[in-house]
């Protein structure tokens, strides 16, 4: 499996013992869990070095905005700035119990720090601040490769392939779609 729903499901579970690279899935498992050792035996580290000697994450975010079409910008302005506001975000963490917040004020907010102590909220500060923000290839080809990565991961947990054959299958299917658009000659 490689969706993350299915890696903070099996995490929830107790079946696997590391998520990585988005920490969010930890979270998000350990707001849904029954099982006490995952609850109590959970902890944040930052993640090891990547061969580019950066360290390996995967944050995410999504946009909102106004559609300039909207006839109703002033109300669409004011719903978004109370959903992005102080009280939202506190809201959202204390109900969640997650620290993926995007205000600093909030991340040290004392429901976070009672349940996670203050060690991880710094953990959790620091892998954000130690990190490229831009860490994919913004090309149109993005939705791809992921899919294909995961698929073949996939082809290899479920023992339908090595991880040889999944490997070289993915190496000429990128090398293919690149010189297709015109990366390569």
């Amino acid at each position: 499996t490689h969706t993350w729903v299915d890696m903070m499901n099996l995490y929830a579970q107790g079946k696997a013992v590391v998520l990585m690279p988005s920490a969010i899935n930890g979270y998000a498992a350990l707001s849904s869990t029954q099982d006490e050792n995952v609850k109590k035996y959970t902890k944040f580290m930052l993640t090891p070095f990547g061969p580019g000697k950066k360290r390996i994450n995967s944050y995410w975010t999504f946009s909102l905005g106004i559609n300039k079409f909207s006839k109703h910008k002033e109300a669409a302005w004011r719903v978004l700035t109370f959903l992005t506001g102080k009280e939202s975000m506190e809201a959202f963490a204390e109900r969640t119990g997650w620290p993926n917040v995007t205000m600093r004020s909030v991340l040290y907010s004392y429901p976070l720090i009672k349940r996670y102590g203050i060690d991880q909220i710094e953990l959790n500060e620091k892998s954000i601040l130690e990190n490229d923000p831009i860490y994919f290839p913004y090309i149109p080809e993005l939705d791809l490769f992921m899919d294909q990565i995961g698929t073949k991961a996939s082809e290899v947990v479920a023992g339908k392939k090595t991880a040889d054959e999944a490997l070289s299958e993915l190496q000429k299917w990128a090398m293919d779609l690149m010189k297709e658009r015109g990366y390569y000659g």
